[in-house]
């Protein structure tokens, strides 16, 4: 017969072992407040072992509130349902990154974008344009208005100029992903072009549900069109 005072220690060891490991394990990250756009904030955990891989839960909010996006990240990678919001804080999307698939998708908000498919588009195919995961806000928003690369190059270019009006392109793959950003604008009745690098965001931000022309991924462009001011510098 096992003595009641045994199966209470036996129980008392099993909670301190759960506690234990509880904050084992979270001690093993480290919080962290990054700036995705001067005016949106990041706030996730990365690994005390490598703080490059991102861990636990994320938020991305405008610094005077309304969140952006948020979910989870395991070993780096981001997992299972996101929300995004947009500039108003109206849900838009939830999108699964187990099954990378959305289970709630609002388009309503998409009047920004332009479409084009490098593929002919006949009368009577079935089309469906790429879709930005995050939506405007959270994906395009920071590669068009906050790009110092085009800044420089166009104040470098252009010293007097006070607005310029850009058409950003990217090229989407077949596979969701950014190949080419470029930038059409016009300054004294000349067309310029340039190539951009797009070096402030990672990867992970800028991916892409594809285009579709009757159900098969294409490559596709989306243009965005924005206004860059410049205040003496």
């Amino acid at each position: 017969m096992i003595h009641p005072s045994l199966t209470v220690m036996k129980n008392t060891l099993l909670v301190l072992l759960s506690v234990f490991a509880f904050y084992s394990g979270y001690s093993q990250t480290t919080k962290q407040t990054n700036a995705l756009t001067p005016q949106v904030i990041e706030k996730f955990s990365v690994l005390k072992s490598n703080k490059k891989i991102r861990e636990g839960n994320y938020t991305a909010a405008y610094n005077k509130g309304g969140l952006l996006a948020e979910g989870s990240y395991e070993n780096g990678n981001r997992t299972g349902e996101w929300d995004f919001y947009d500039n108003k804080a109206n849900h838009i999307q939830t999108y699964n990154y187990d099954t990378n698939t959305f289970t709630f998708l609002d388009t309503t908000g998409q009047k920004k974008i332009k479409y084009a498919f490098v593929k002919d588009i006949k009368r009577g195919d079935t089309v469906s344009n790429p879709i930005p995961i995050g939506g405007y806000y959270f994906v395009i928003v920071p590669m068009v208005f906050y790009h110092p690369e085009l800044s420089a190059m166009i104040h470098k270019a252009y010293p007097g100029v006070q607005t310029v009006t850009c058409s950003h392109i990217f090229t989407i793959t077949a596979d969701g992903l950014i190949s080419k950003h470029e930038v059409l604008f016009t300054i004294d009745g000349k067309n310029q072009f340039y190539t951009l690098h797009d070096i402030n965001l990672d990867d992970e931000y800028k991916k892409f549900v594809p285009g579709m022309i009757n159900h098969q991924a294409v490559e596709s462009k989306i243009i965005a069109t924005a206004t860059l001011t410049f205040n003496g510098g």
